[in-house]
């Protein structure tokens, strides 16, 4: 028989700690993102047509705005959606958030209205 030798014990290397998993981010929901950005400015597009739907007194959805406005203000209905109308022109492009180019076209509106 052979003869047999005794193994030294092997050393033991240093176990690395183990990396967690970095945490996953939450999948945002751009539709939603952008629907809540451009809200403002689908609202006063929204309120500028219907105005203007109910000065020129177009079709059955103008006439019936021009007739619930005059019920409530009176014979200057037309003055009220003017007015509504200029706010809301006027507001469509600062919901936007770009400064340099909302003052281009609050000239333009400016020198339009």
């Amino acid at each position: 028989m052979a003869a047999t030798t005794k193994r030294r014990p092997a050393s033991k290397a240093k176990a690395r700690p183990r990396k967690k998993p970095a945490p996953r981010k939450k999948a945002s929901n751009d539709t939603m993102t952008w629907l809540k950005d451009r809200g403002p400015q689908f609202l006063g597009l929204f309120a500028s047509l219907l105005a203007v739907l109910a000065i020129a007194k177009v079709g059955l959805v103008g006439k019936f705005i021009a007739n619930m406005v005059r019920l409530i203000v009176g014979g200057s209905y037309q003055f009220c959606y003017w007015s509504y109308s200029c706010h809301f022109s006027w507001c469509l492009p600062m919901a936007s958030g770009h400064d340099v180019l909302s003052g281009n076209i609050m000239l333009a509106l400016a020198y339009f209205i």
